[in-house]
């Protein structure tokens, strides 16, 4: 008997040192988060399950601006694309139901798709296989406009408007919002119940996630509002998409400790359902992906991972699950600047919970700490000195890409594509980030502008000097203006002196000159255009993003 209450006393104070509270590891995981941002800014919630019980769970920052509302454990955030999990949990429990089978071709369920239609499956759209172009970048293509309403019959529209896939059906995993927005259709037309409806009843409701759920409208009660920051302000971000399947799912830190629950026990979904949601899809030539059924299934610091994350204007997300620890880190923010295109994002919150429940195990290196030199700080420095295109001397067709702010520039390398941030030393010197070992020399400035560019890496030195992009530029025109039926929507180019810009519709973008021919839409990420030729002259343009490959616009009169 003596023994037995031995062993119940340990197992009590074991678990109140890791039960949420003011324990140590609370007061550790308080003191890595806490300067993340200011208690008067959108920040974020987290949540950290052990063995099905929160060991920590809270919110930083504000829910709402105007009211000074706080973020909790119990706020509301949009997840983005972390909801696609349990949009893949409805086809597969349709699939159970014995109502589809996701080797059936969505040819079945979309009569009036194109006939590639034929060669897509289910298990093509959960696996990210389709080669669909993706409905969000489209729309974004078609109309530059954030509060375009976007709902079931434009986002479809817009897909079955397309002409060719991104690549054949099962030869590439690619991202794709077009799946999963088609697998939300599909689930209404099998069971007769929306989406919202669907999960609610089959999979939210069940598990007592009685804060999470699908939401057209975003009129969820008590939400964290998504905000971005602007000229230094942070703006509210109205959502105007009633899409759902590919994300617009609303939760709460408070209900994931039945989710990870129900990973770990298959109580509701069942054995079967989870078999699927765990298996990874394979290319067509053999290859295992790393995306299963609405989640990544990886590895990391060799620990098996389910993962998930999602990133929409204003909200970010991150769901991690260690199955082999019974481990599961969340995190939800609404606030924009706590994102992966910040290079600091929701899996960086994890990395840094996570450094405090293993210590020294996974933390990342702060490579920032051995270097010699103390970066330096700009003020009121003038970037336009720095702006511009410069060439490699000994080779005229490798261009780089200046740009940036005060404190932080950017280079991209015109022939392989290259991005990455540099900082200064001094006025005039700087090194990429995290590593001293390859500096940038800018020199003589002529006409307010610096026009040498001296690279030096493992001592030895490379010159670049400003060019202007006219010098390789295939306009002869000051504007021309370009036509796509797939998207039905008219571009122009513009030439202004050195500056090339892409006016689309509602929105004037820069382009930058990355090679001969090629150039990139500087705020648009990887978007690129390559013009096409005939007896000399500009016929049109190919338009490929990361989603969508190969858009066609041909040349016409202006």
């Amino acid at each position: 008997m003596k023994s037995k209450i031995s062993i119940i006393l340990f197992n009590t104070l074991l678990l109140s040192t890791l039960c949420y509270g003011q324990t140590p590891l609370s007061k550790r995981i308080d003191r890595v988060l806490s300067g993340i941002i200011k208690p008067n800014e959108p920040g974020f919630a987290v949540g950290v399950v052990k063995n099905g019980q929160f060991i920590y769970k809270k919110g930083f920052g504000l829910a709402d601006l105007k009211t000074n509302r706080k973020n909790t454990a119990e706020t509301s955030f949009n997840i983005a694309s972390d909801g696609k999990k349990f949009t893949a949990a409805c086809i597969y429990l349709l699939q159970a139901q014995g109502k589809l089978k996701t080797s059936d071709k969505i040819s079945k369920y979309f009569k009036d798709l194109p006939k590639y239609a034929d060669s897509i499956s289910i298990d093509h759209l959960i696996h990210h296989q389709s080669g669909l172009r993706d409905y969000d970048t489209l729309i974004w293509l078609v109309n530059f406009d954030e509060n375009t309403l976007i709902d079931d019959d434009n986002a479809y529209q817009i897909i079955a408007s397309q002409h060719s896939l991104n690549f054949i059906p099962g030869d590439q995993f690619s991202y794709s919002n077009s799946g999963y927005f088609l697998l939300s259709l599909i689930v209404k037309k099998v069971s007769g119940m929306d989406l919202v409806q669907y999960a609610d009843k089959y999979i939210f409701k069940p598990l007592k996630m009685n804060n999470t759920t699908f939401s057209r409208t975003h009129q969820v009660l008590g939400k964290a509002n998504g905000y971005v920051l602007e000229n230094k302000n942070f703006v509210e971000n109205i959502l105007h998409t009633k899409t759902i399947g590919q994300g617009n799912v609303y939760s709460k830190i408070s209900d994931l400790d039945k989710w990870f629950a129900e990973m770990k026990q298959h109580t509701i979904l069942g054995d079967s359902v989870w078999k699927n949601m765990l298996k990874i899809g394979k290319t067509n030539d053999g290859k295992s992906t790393v995306y299963a059924g609405g989640l990544f299934v990886t590895t990391n610091k060799n620990k098996r991972l389910i993962a998930h994350g999602g990133d929409l204007y204003g909200y970010h997300s991150s769901m991690r699950y260690f199955p082999d620890e019974d481990l599961g880190i969340v995190v939800f923010t609404n606030n924009d600047t706590i994102s992966p295109e910040n290079n600091f994002g929701p899996d960086d919150i994890s990395d840094k919970i996570l450094g405090e429940i293993n210590p020294g195990n996974d933390k990342l290196e702060d490579i920032a700490k051995n270097n010699a030199e103390t970066p330096y700080t700009k003020k009121n420095q003038d970037t336009l000195s720095y702006k511009g295109h410069y060439k490699i001397e000994n080779d005229s067709s490798k261009l780089f890409y200046v740009s940036g702010n005060s404190s932080k520039l950017t280079i991209l390398q015109g022939w392989n594509e290259i991005n990455y941030p540099i900082i200064p030393l001094n006025d005039s010197l700087y090194y990429i980030d995290k590593t001293i070992n390859i500096t940038f020399q800018f020199k003589k400035a002529i006409g307010g502008k610096m026009n040498r560019l001296e690279i030096i890496q493992n001592g030895k030195t490379t010159i670049g000097t400003r060019i202007t992009t006219t010098e390789t530029t295939p306009f002869n025109n000051s504007e021309m203006s370009f036509y796509n039926n797939e998207i039905n929507s008219y571009y122009k180019i513009i030439q202004k002196n050195n500056d090339f810009q892409l006016i689309m519709p509602n929105g004037r973008l820069s382009l930058v000159l990355l090679q001969k021919n090629k150039y990139r839409i500087w705020e648009a990420g990887t978007t690129d255009i390559t013009f096409k030729y005939a007896n000399d002259k500009i016929t049109g343009f190919t338009l490929n993003h990361v989603r969508v490959k190969n858009l066609q616009f041909s040349k016409v009169s202006n």
